[in-house]
């Protein structure tokens, strides 16, 4: 099951960065660590009404997976992450981003398996500069721990 392990901020500026960036992070059912290659993540906008609008969704939509955790340490189950740090809403609005993980299916006639789905929580954006928001403390945990692998997260923009 995955989650949405960072979520964006409860509000944003059109058309700038979210930070903290979204994040989902879980242990995919039926995989293991060889599998992380072969799992990816798409980024889509959902609006206050639950409708797609992809097209408003701007930066890097698609996310590899990455082990959040130290390979070295034998026997435990490594979380898979998805790192969206880029993202930016075109329009004012109040949003949601949705999260769907897939597995790389070569002998799926689509090429690849959705694996689970997730969607952060509602944020608003607006034409004019808010505040700038910090991660909570079990964010900025999740985003040091992963800075610390060598993960590249980005930092707050003031």
């Amino acid at each position: 099951m995955f989650s949405v392990a960072v979520q964006p901020p409860s509000q944003a500026r059109a058309n700038t960065r979210l930070y903290p960036p979204l994040i989902a992070m879980g242990y995919p059912s039926g995989t293991t660590e060889a599998d992380v290659p072969y799992l990816f993540a798409t980024a889509v906008l959902r609006d206050s009404e639950g409708n797609l609008i992809p097209e408003q969704l701007v930066g890097t939509l698609t996310a590899g997976g990455a082990c959040a955790e130290d390979r070295r340490l034998p026997g435990t189950s490594q979380p898979i992450v998805f790192m969206f740090p880029n993202l930016s809403v075109a329009y004012e609005g109040s949003y949601s981003i949705r999260v769907d993980v897939y597995r790389v299916d070569f002998g799926d006639a689509q090429g690849a398996i959705l694996v689970d789905q997730v969607e952060s929580r509602r944020f608003d954006v607006y034409d004019v500069d808010v505040p700038s928001q910090k991660p909570s403390p079990e964010e900025h945990s999740i985003i040091r721990k992963l800075r610390d692998q060598g993960y590249s997260v980005p930092s707050s923009p003031v």
